[in-house]
């Protein structure tokens, strides 16, 4: 017997709603905990640059000023998981329960975050196409695998019959996909300018802004 589930028949839909907010609780605990370990080993790419002993005020500005692309490449992906964090703390608050896609593909998105403190550090280090290609794919599978998760978590099934819910998985599905159109195109500017490439994808929130409203405004009813 699984779980300990010998239990009257009049119990059995309270207790399966019990064990259905456990799972999603634990889903959303384990997802926090990962994305703040991505995050704490995002920063501390950032190390201390290297000087001699007796370096002057001088010495330690230059150097502090050289790793700049650092701190540029840490800030943006600092802001892409945060967002990322933020849409999924703020949709698995209508989950009412999860099935083993929905976990799957949750592990999967999580896969794809996890990528990207190595893009981050390749492209600090070196900021060339090659690096910027690969950022731009990391955060494209992370935003298609994103746009999955919600289309898959869009389910009465699994937000039960709540179109305020239904409704807010489908934007987040279109705004994932949207993020995902971004970056790819954000890879065809990296051909012409790889600089122009990267202070593009700060846009990034603001085109997830307008796809929000578009939908917003002219969503079928």
């Amino acid at each position: 017997m699984d779980c300990g589930m010998a239990t009257e028949s009049a119990d059995s839909p309270a207790r399966s709603d019990e064990l259905d907010a456990r799972a999603v609780e634990r889903l959303v605990f384990f997802s926090d905990a990962v994305i703040a370990i991505i995050i704490t080993l995002m920063v501390l790419e950032v190390r201390l640059p290297q000087l001699p002993e007796h370096a002057g005020d001088a010495a330690l500005r230059s150097a502090l000023a050289a790793l700049g692309p650092k701190y540029h490449a840490v800030l943006l992906s600092f802001c892409v998981i945060g967002l990322f964090w933020m849409v999924h703390h703020r949709r698995f608050n209508c989950v009412l329960r999860v099935d083993v896609g929905v976990v799957c593909l949750n592990l999967m998105f999580l896969l794809t975050i996890a990528c990207v403190p190595f893009a981050t550090a390749v492209m600090a280090e070196h900021g060339g196409l090659t690096s910027v290609l690969l950022y731009a794919g990391v955060l494209t599978a992370a935003s298609l695998t994103s746009a999955l998760l919600w289309w898959s978590v869009g389910r009465e099934s699994i937000v039960g019959p709540n179109p305020e819910a239904l409704q807010e998985m489908r934007i987040a599905t279109l705004m994932s996909l949207t993020s995902a159109a971004f970056f790819i195109a954000s890879m065809g500017i990296a051909f012409l300018s790889t600089s122009v490439a990267q202070w593009s994808w700060f846009l990034v929130f603001g085109t997830n802004w307008i796809a929000r409203e578009l939908y917003t405004r002219y969503r079928p009813q």
